[in-house]
């Protein structure tokens, strides 16, 4: 009975003594077991860079270029309106950014100024500019009129009379015809182009050049070269100040022109119908 209590014993011992072996080795291989992290696939790219079976290659990151085409496509929501180009500090751009219907506004932004979230606008051009952010530049161009010059051909406004010369300097204008182009900057942006008219370093009012026939500024009377220098007495000293005077139209039954034509000042006065 002894010799099998004693054997029973040596089993026991032999068997927690290989479970406690196992163990502490199990322990040391999870203790000495290497930190292996995956390693980011740019990491690898001086291999292919240098490339030894061959011309040398570049090596770019698909994420970085999915984030470059997500930005690009986001471009086509900022709309220009129009521009006035002079030196930097006198140019101008009229934005609206279809990206925010809840704040359908046109707003003004000049040289080097940060435009909504899209970058600085660093290049301004006669029918388009150009913004950069984050290094990476891109053009938008000047919106086209010709969906807005469509709409009024089909609806058949564009046969009505837009302005009748009463005299010289006296006209009269069609007022549905004058509310419809205010609540179209574009038209007003597009129809003539406005430049900064500096005198002593400062603005005052706008050189109007290049009329288009048929349009806004030759129905109103304005020739190329005309000086526009106030709507209903308020001074145009800039962009902001146009597009406020413009909005502060709606709804008048006069409107007086101060401009300035060949050297001489004069004023061009109109009455609503």
């Amino acid at each position: 009975l002894i010799t099998s209590l004693l054997l029973i014993r040596d089993v026991i011992n032999i068997s927690v003594s290989d479970k406690t072996s196992l163990a502490a080795a199990e322990s040391d291989t999870a203790v000495y077991t290497p930190d292996i992290s995956a390693n980011s696939i740019m990491a690898y790219s001086h291999i292919v860079e240098k490339n030894p079976f061959g011309p040398p290659l570049v090596f770019r990151s698909l994420i970085s270029t999915q984030k470059l085409v997500s930005q690009s496509s986001s471009h086509s929501d900022l709309v220009l309106i129009g521009t006035v180009t002079g030196p930097d500090e006198l140019s101008y751009a009229v934005f609206k950014d279809n990206s925010q219907p809840s704040q359908n506004k046109q707003r003004v932004f000049s040289f080097g100024k940060e435009v909504f979230n899209y970058g600085t606008l660093t290049r301004i051009e006669k029918d388009s500019v150009e913004i950069t952010q984050g290094g990476t530049s891109f053009t938008v161009p000047l919106i086209k009129l010709t969906k807005i010059q469509h709409s009024k051909a089909r609806s058949g406004t564009s046969n009505l009379k837009f302005v009748t010369k009463i005299d010289d300097n006296q006209y009269l204008l069609d007022q549905r015809r004058v509310q419809r182009a205010i609540a179209n900057p574009q038209q007003i942006m597009t129809d003539a182009r406005l430049l900064p008219n500096i005198v002593n370093g400062q603005q005052e009012g706008f050189r109007i050049m290049e009329v288009k026939p048929g349009g806004i500024y030759d129905s109103l009377g304005l020739l190329n070269s005309d000086i526009l220098l106030r709507i209903n007495g308020l001074d145009l000293s800039g962009p902001e100040a146009a597009v406020q005077t413009m909005s502060a139209l709606k709804g008048m039954k006069k409107i007086n022109l101060d401009i300035i034509r060949a050297g001489s000042s004069m004023s061009l006065g109109y009455q609503m119908e």
